[in-house]
């Protein structure tokens, strides 16, 4: 696309229809480096667009993040009016060298204006400078980016810390603990942040430091994102940790990542936390478990009786309590274990509807306001228009909003005869809308837009666009 804000001009120095546009983060990048892209689609807005579809997008040495939900703005180049549709994503190369970005392709339908042909080449070349009111035609359209080049480096090998783990990018890191104060045996959970933008998939747990008279567990790691492609955000690491013997803090972590503005490996560290964890928590040493199983091994004597008044000893074994003792059964076998499983699934498939009723009416986002604002604007345009033209249009628009609303997708992204198709039962009625589809197109590219309309003509669309959103609601 030119620079300055200026559309492409077609062969008679008309802004071009319709283009695509391709803009990278970054010309050149280190081999599993993050680079986002947006892929922008322009549409005249003095035009007519339908059965616009996702874009295609993807090639050879880099993987490509699937493309975010369409975000539909409008923009004016120079004095001309744009509808642009924007789909973002990321590329991550995955081999050193120039790799091509391949153009991404968006298809879809627009309505131009037309006349009959076969006639004289003399007038064919007069209908195509003048239309004839009256004639169109929908003709199949590729709007296309233009195709890009990277640079990919390798990451370099010198400064590279041992326990780098392939993430790239920009980040911080930060540490908490809870709770503050344990007694023996009970964890204290320890919570490392990795917050910024990068490679959020190469990430790996911050290596602990200082970890001597700790039992650490495999950390719970969680991801937010930030952007609608996962580019930004923070990963969040819950490791699980028990005081061998008495602790005043915590472990402390390092993480390293390389930084492809500075070009260089960064190390960072996070202090211990501050902390009162009792001790007890170790399980036997080696040594004693040897001691254990000779000692199993071993036949014991048949065990005293306690003399009365006696402290009794901890170590010796209860003979009266042995003796009624039930042997160990694991829960997965115990009946009530498989009752409660049973009652837990019963309440996971009764909650179902109500979480698909919550789900439902989340769904109604600003795209699902502003659809509804342009059917409540159709309405009122076709209840009150007194012309031909305005009435058809506002009834059309009426049952494209009706549509994109039913569908919940961009006005621009809506295909009126496979919508219909979809979703009107009665071949007579979508005959009929259709028909209004095609009355539009016919006033907006030929004559007589102006004229009154027919009150008999008013009442029997009237008649029909209410019915649809009726048996359509």
């Amino acid at each position: 696309r030119p620079q300055g804000g200026a559309a492409p001009r077609s062969r008679n120095g008309e802004a071009t229809p319709y283009y695509g546009e391709l803009i990278m983060g970054a010309k050149s990048a280190y081999v599993g480096e993050v680079v986002p892209v947006e892929l922008r689609f322009y549409f005249r807005a003095d035009a007519q667009f339908d059965n616009l579809q996702r874009p295609t997008f993807g090639g050879d040495g880099f993987t490509a993040a699937p493309l975010s939900e369409p975000e539909q703005t409008e923009q004016y180049l120079e004095d001309t009016p744009y509808n642009v549709v924007t789909f973002r994503s990321a590329i991550t190369p995955v081999k050193t060298g120039n790799i091509e970005i391949p153009a991404a392709l968006m298809e879809g339908r627009m309505m131009v204006a037309g006349a009959p042909q076969g006639l004289d080449p003399f007038f064919d070349q007069f209908f195509q400078n003048m239309p004839v009111p009256g004639f169109g035609r929908a003709e199949n359209i590729e709007a296309r980016t233009a195709a890009r080049q990277l640079e990919v480096q390798p990451l370099p090998k010198e400064g590279r810390p041992e326990n780098f783990g392939g993430a790239i990018g920009q980040f911080t890191l930060t540490a908490a603990a809870s709770p503050k104060t344990t007694k023996a045996g009970e964890p204290v959970t320890l919570k490392l942040t990795v917050e910024g933008r990068g490679n959020f998939d190469a990430i790996v747990p911050p290596a602990l430091t200082g970890a001597d008279g700790w039992r650490t567990y495999a950390p719970k790691e969680t991801f937010k994102g930030a952007d609608a492609i996962g580019y930004g955000g923070k990963k969040t690491f819950e490791i699980s940790t028990i005081a061998r013997t008495d602790q005043t803090a915590t472990p402390g972590a390092e993480f390293s990542f390389f930084d492809p503005l500075k070009k260089k490996y960064l190390t960072l560290k996070a202090e211990p936390v501050a902390v009162s964890a009792a001790g007890g928590g170790t399980p036997p040493a080696p040594a004693e478990d040897a001691a254990a199983a000779t000692a199993a091994a071993t036949p014991r004597e048949t065990p005293k009786a306690p003399v009365a008044g006696a402290a009794a000893d901890i170590g010796e074994p209860a003979a009266q309590l042995s003796a009624q003792t039930s042997g160990f059964q694991p829960w997965a076998r115990a009946p009530w274990f498989h009752a409660l499983n049973l009652a837990l699934l019963a309440a996971v498939i009764l909650s179902i509807p109500f979480l698909v009723w919550l789900r439902r009416r989340a769904r109604k986002s600003g795209q699902t306001a502003a659809l509804e604002a342009a059917l409540r604007k159709a309405r009122t345009g076709w209840e009150n228009a007194t012309d031909r033209s305005t009435f058809y249009s506002e009834a059309a628009q009426f049952v494209v909003a009706r549509l994109a609303l039913w569908d919940d997708r961009p006005l621009a992204l809506v295909y009126p005869p496979e919508a219909l198709a979809r979703r009107v039962a009665d071949p007579l009625d979508r005959r009929e809308l259709e028909s209004v589809l095609a009355r539009r197109d016919e006033l907006t590219y030929g004559g007589g837009g102006g004229s009154a309309l027919d009150p008999i003509e008013r009442r029997r669309v009237a008649e029909l666009l209410e019915k649809f959103a009726k048996n359509n609601a």
